[in-house]
């Protein structure tokens, strides 16, 4: 039986002996042969043939082999990937890059938290230094909008878990921040990639500190922000404001010209 039929019965099985059975087989193979296990997983994610359901549970399956709430196994599970042969590493990489270029946005989301998943434990350790550059190039105003969103979903799901100390992230502020910022301006002609972008900045505000610093940078960060406050859209309207006491709380000592310019005619106009 392949993997795909296993993940067929595992979450579509008609009886639950048959999806019990299924579990504990998945179970099985991730045991005996761990890195086929993940390789035949991130096959299926980038299988635009397979179902929607399957998809989503062979990426699910394989975020789960990498990450884990429990600090002392998550970082075990890392230095697991880390001894997998940088081929095979890089193989599943792009499978989970292209993955969110999918029509199928509950697969994206998978690939997304997938991407995620990798970087917390590559980005640290200085590997995958291209990621940056590909999330910025598909945050691009003339990309599709499903590859905006989920690539954009995908930062904000690395800011949400990684180490915002650390040298290695931190060094990824620009790209990060480039991407944001592609998504959230108000020249994005999709609200949804608006409002992906905005929760994406709310994740990674302690990540862009340095870009804090710099006025210039600041400025920018603040009018996308403040654009955002005044769109029609109702949701958007919401996160931008969110932003802003996220901002506020985090870059404080930065925010009396803005408070004197813009947030207090905001705050009394906002619907």
């Amino acid at each position: 039986m392949d993997i795909s039929t296993l993940l067929q019965n595992a979450i579509l099985g008609p009886t639950p002996n048959e999806r019990q059975q299924a579990e504990l087989e998945l179970t099985r193979l991730a045991e005996e042969n761990w890195v086929t296990y993940l390789g035949l997983m991130v096959q299926v994610l980038g299988d635009e043939s397979k179902k929607t359901e399957v998809r989503m549970l062979a990426g699910l399956g394989l975020k789960n082999q990498l990450t884990s709430k429990d600090t002392l196994k998550k970082e075990q599970l890392a230095e697991k990937w880390m001894a997998v042969d940088v081929q095979a590493r890089e193989e599943i990489k792009n499978i989970a890059l292209s993955s969110l270029m999918t029509q199928d946005d509950r697969v994206a989301n998978q690939a997304a938290q997938l991407v995620a998943a990798i970087a917390d434990i590559e980005l640290p350790r200085g590997e995958w230094s291209q990621l940056m550059h590909i999330i910025v190039e598909n945050t691009k105003q003339e990309k599709p909008v499903n590859v905006k969103r989920a690539s954009l979903l995908s930062i904000g799901y690395i800011c949400e878990t990684a180490d915002p100390t650390n040298p290695q992230i931190a060094a990824q502020s620009n790209g990060i921040l480039i991407a944001i910022v592609q998504g959230a301006q108000s020249s994005e002609p999709s609200t949804i990639v608006r409002k992906t972008a905005i929760n994406a900045l709310v994740n990674s505000l302690e990540f862009i500190a340095g870009n804090f610093e710099r006025e210039g940078e600041r400025n920018y960060i603040m009018q996308v922000v403040c654009e955002a406050t005044t769109d029609k859209d109702a949701e958007l309207q919401a996160l931008a404001y969110g932003a802003l006491a996220r901002i506020m709380s985090l870059y404080y000592t930065y925010m009396g010209v803005y408070m004197e310019k813009a947030l207090y005619g905001l705050t009394v106009t906002g619907t």
